[in-house]
């Protein structure tokens, strides 16, 4: 199987299976806050640890383990004293997602016939907290890239997408009481905690700034239009693309994932191609964002629009002209005379004719 790992500072990246994690139907509004898991099991021969575990509080990475270092640490690198408290309980965290995870994989990998090469398992858990009360405690499973099954603790709703996942009437009500009692308690716990230590940096807030762009593309002779927003924490945003009012289909669209800026803050980026075609039929494209329970709407900016460029340049060209014209005439009129443009011409008086003619005379007669 052609599979492609990278390491991002003790983070794994899976592109098979990111799609859970970053996909997660996991919101929250801009008066929550939520503390989540994100687990890795590689089964096969890699470089990379067998698991990998990630703790993240309103989507900053906060704790970190793998089984190669076997140690919990803490991402928290603006702190002075960056370590890791109440770890006992971590570690028992830790102990049962390897050993369920590993269970788990195994079993698939027998359901599929996966009995050779890398095959990769994935779980993502999160509690959200709203004011005082608990609003979402849920987890999700996936196995290839597949989600193999989703538990909502709160409402108990439990549902396999795999006979080997189902569980009996027991086990069931044993589940249950290990989330609610261990599980649930514990991850209030963290998240209170960690926004308490941490709630200049975990509870920020920033909003998007947001552009509508389009260019030309000489080589096709039509157009991309761009909306980007970029700057906004937490990540959590909701962009849409119209024209003419309507949603252009995502599938029409490249981009679309939440990036990391170097501030700590995100951006957001989606593109849509246009051919010469469409460029002429003069449609209006507008762009939605919706961060923190806040919707905005954005036009095409004017200096990006074709017409309105060639508009621009041509009233600066004249202004320019104009300004260049009125200040060689102000200078013309406001400098001191040349002396030598100015003197009077040599005027001859009636005694120099005079003379003039009798010397000519006396030229004569000689």
């Amino acid at each position: 199987m052609g599979l492609l790992l990278k390491d991002t500072s003790g983070f794994m990246v899976f592109p098979a299976v990111v799609l859970l994690v970053l996909g997660s139907p996991h919101r929250t509004s801009s008066a929550s806050h939520s503390l989540s898991l994100m687990a890795t099991f590689i089964s096969g021969e890699t470089p990379f640890p067998e698991l990998t575990l990630a703790v993240t509080v309103n989507n900053v990475p906060v704790e970190y383990y793998d089984n190669n270092i076997k140690k919990v640490v803490s991402r928290r690198h603006w702190r002075a004293n960056n370590t890791v408290e109440d770890t006992d309980r971590q570690y028992f965290v830790v102990e049962n997602v390897h050993r369920s995870m590993k269970s788990q994989t195994h079993n698939l990998r027998k359901r599929f016939n996966h009995t050779n090469g890398i095959c990769i398992s994935q779980k993502f858990a999160a509690c959200t907290l709203e004011g005082d009360s608990l609003s979402q405690f849920f987890l999700r499973d996936a196995y290839e890239g597949e989600e193999t099954r989703t538990y909502d603790i709160l409402e108990q709703r439990y549902d396999p997408h795999v006979p080997e996942l189902m569980w009996t009437k027991l086990k069931m009500e044993a589940k249950k009481l290990t989330y609610i009692n261990v599980y649930q308690p514990l991850c209030l716990k963290l998240l209170r905690q960690y926004l308490q230590q941490d709630k200049n940096v975990l509870m920020r807030r920033e909003r998007p700034r947001v552009r509508v762009t389009q260019k030309r593309d000489p080589g096709t002779g039509g157009a991309q239009v761009c909306c980007l927003a970029t700057g906004f924490f937490p990540r959590h945003i909701n962009m849409t693309l119209l024209r003419d009012g309507q949603p252009v289909p995502e599938q029409d669209l490249t981009g679309g994932e939440v990036l990391p800026n170097g501030d700590g803050t995100f951006q957001m980026r989606k593109s849509l191609s246009l051919s010469e075609q469409q460029l002429r039929e003069k449609h209006q494209y507008t762009c939605t964002v919706t961060h923190m329970d806040r919707k905005e709407d954005f036009g095409l900016e004017p200096e990006d629009h074709p017409d309105v460029i060639l508009i621009t340049v041509l009233v600066v060209t004249v202004v320019i002209v104009l300004v260049v014209a009125v200040f060689l005439c102000w200078r013309r009129q406001t400098s001191p005379p040349d002396p030598c443009q100015t003197s009077d011409p040599v005027r001859y008086t009636a005694a120099q004719k005079t003379e003039q003619s009798d010397s000519t005379s006396i030229s004569s007669s000689s």
